[in-house]
């Protein structure tokens, strides 16, 4: 996202005159009454936007100061977050719908048919409509169901291990196909999900919107 990026961090980036975050912002259930940011890279310029309530929910803020993957990141709040919570990517749009669908399960993963799962994280159901495997980037894939990256967990997540993954970070995704061998973890398919990662992304995201 050079050089956008150089003085902004991602989430604020704007579509339609609004940050990215706004937008995810916007888009949660009434019953969220509180969320985590989880802040690194110019994070300031992220306090100074949302403040401690924005839109009528509380904020805390979490400092993320070592780049070691979304297990990671998410390992940092493990004292501030309540038992049932949703994880969501801060650079990645959304919408209810979808996100009341996953919290109407225990524990859960969203998931969207893609024309090119090899570009990203690949998820394996089972028989039984559960999660059975992640597979980032995979060259052949049986399956075109691709990992949105918004999650229903609770706080049995943090009595697994972080799953490292073959870029040495630890994988958030990758944990909890470790969970779903105890929990059983449901699958969802979201109707509106778009992932930002390039200045074309963004003109797209404007047109979705």
């Amino acid at each position: 996202m050079r050089p956008l990026t150089d003085t902004t961090p991602k989430p604020l980036l704007e579509i339609n005159k609004k940050p990215i975050l706004a937008h995810s912002f916007e888009q949660l259930p009434d019953e969220i009454d509180q969320v985590i940011l989880v802040v690194g890279w110019l994070g300031d310029k992220i306090r100074s936007y949302f403040g401690d309530n924005f839109l009528g929910r509380e904020i805390v803020y979490v400092e993320h100061k070592e780049m070691l993957g979304t297990g990671y990141a998410l390992s940092l709040c493990r004292d501030v977050l309540s038992d049932k919570f949703i994880v969501m990517m801060g650079d990645n749009l959304y919408c209810r719908r979808d996100i009341e669908r996953c919290l109407a399960h225990d524990l859960c993963l969203s998931v969207k048919e893609v024309e090119n799962p090899q570009d990203f994280a690949v998820v394996e159901v089972d028989a039984g409509g559960a999660l059975k495997a992640v597979c980032e980037k995979p060259h052949n894939s049986a399956s075109n169901l691709v990992n949105t990256a918004l999650y229903v967990l609770d706080k049995r997540f943090f009595d697994y291990p972080l799953v490292r993954i073959a870029s040495g970070e630890y994988g958030l995704p990758q944990t909890i196909v470790a969970m779903a061998s105890d929990c059983r973890v449901g699958v969802e398919r979201a109707e509106a999900w778009t992932e930002i990662n390039t200045a074309e992304d963004l003109k797209g995201a404007e047109q979705h919107l």
